[in-house]
């Protein structure tokens, strides 16, 4: 009778993702590629530099201090994934 060794190894990497809300710290008018975060929206002093990967590009409009957004963060970089009261 043959015997089979059959060994799996799996590895998951341990991810650090969060999805959170978070707040504009200044204002932005649909141009740049980075804007400033914040996670309170009363204050931007602390505030965090997120790439804008969704939006409202082109048409002319200006999403002013406060907004929320929808931000995700891996391994240190954050990325906004909705701008404005209806993506949120």
């Amino acid at each position: 009778m043959p015997i089979t060794t059959r060994t799996n190894i799996t590895h998951k990497a341990k991810r650090n993702v969060k999805i959170f809300r978070a707040y504009l710290a200044e204002e932005y008018d649909g141009i740049g590629l980075y804007v400033m975060v914040s996670l309170s929206p009363a204050s931007t002093s602390v505030a965090i530099k997120a790439q804008v990967t969704a939006g409202d590009f082109g048409r002319g409009v200006n999403f002013p201090v406060g907004t929320p957004v929808v931000a995700y963060t891996s391994r240190g970089f954050t990325e906004i994934l909705g701008l404005g009261l209806g993506n949120v």
